[in-house]
């Protein structure tokens, strides 16, 4: 039996919304349900905003018509997907150049180190930087890290990778 919904309403924002259907899909998962239950309950949690604006992305077809489903769906079937339609419009079109740009750009400041190392991980991975990835990762770490003599530590050794750095 399902217990107590455990999220607030889904934010319409893409970084804070794709957490929150994460979080949606352990709590289908803890909570066993079933197909038809995960629309419904999807549906009766994420808020008048939310629900709204599903209501919109899925016209002509009705929330409650049977070919509407939560999950994605497979290529050819004749159903409709909630979560399809909503990540399509929520999810930003990503702009390569930048995704580069706010990882290049990316300073320690007030972060502790590994929050920073979290973060430029993080970034990199909408990046494509490919085989040069390791490498970037410790030329950014370097460049942006605080610590003045951690950086001439690391300026000054002739090999060094990124994983040995932190």
């Amino acid at each position: 039996m399902a217990t107590n919904f455990p999220l607030p309403n889904l934010p319409l924002e893409w970084s804070k919304s794709e957490s929150w259907l994460e979080q949606f899909g352990f709590y289908i998962i803890s909570a066993g349900l079933d197909n038809d239950k995960k629309k419904a309950t999807f549906l009766a949690n994420c808020g008048p905003e939310a629900f709204d604006l599903v209501r919109g992305l899925l016209l002509p077809d009705k929330l409650s018509d049977d070919r509407v489903k939560f999950d994605l769906i497979e290529d050819g079937e004749d159903k409709v997907s909630i979560l399809q339609k909503l990540t399509e419009h929520l999810k930003p079109k990503k702009i390569l150049h930048y995704e580069r740009y706010k990882f290049f750009c990316l300073r320690q400041k007030s972060r502790s180190v590994h929050q920073f190392v979290a973060d430029l991980r993080t970034f990199s991975a909408t990046c494509e930087l490919g085989t040069l990835k390791s490498e970037l990762l410790l030329t950014q770490f370097i460049i942006g890290v605080d610590n003045t003599k951690l950086k001439e530590r690391f300026l000054s050794k002739a090999t060094l990778s990124f994983e040995t750095a932190i």
